[in-house]
């Protein structure tokens, strides 16, 4: 949840994501919300990044950055994204990046979602 430094517009970020690893895949599901808490916006979006990391070839480097994207949703007080996608790669690490942003008269509150392992 954020404020905006005027105290006009507050916002909350939320949702379920589900990483599956395999041996030669990964594959991300679930949704990402934007809300409006309080004050009145224009327009929302709800913004989710995706970067993993793994095995890129038996020479140096040999382990690097094998997937970044992002989905990403607009509405006018909120915004839902339904995240769906299977990256081919082997993956040792990943990241994961809920962010959203709500714009009002006075300009635009950003929101980063802090993601926990359940």
């Amino acid at each position: 949840m954020a404020r905006s430094s005027n105290n006009l517009v507050e916002g909350d970020v939320y949702g379920d994501v589900t990483v599956d690893v395999g041996f030669t895949s990964v594959s991300v599901t679930g949704n990402l919300d934007t809300t409006t808490v309080r004050g009145t916006v224009t327009g929302a979006k709800a913004n989710f990044r995706f970067v993993a990391y793994g095995l890129l070839s038996t020479e140096s480097p040999y382990v690097g950055k094998v997937a970044d994207w992002t989905q990403s949703a607009t509405g006018k007080t909120s915004a839902s994204v339904g995240i769906s996608k299977t990256t081919y790669a082997s993956v040792s690490m990943y990241e994961l990046f809920p962010e959203g942003s709500l714009t009002y008269s006075s300009g635009t509150l950003n929101i980063t979602g802090t993601p926990t392992k359940q």
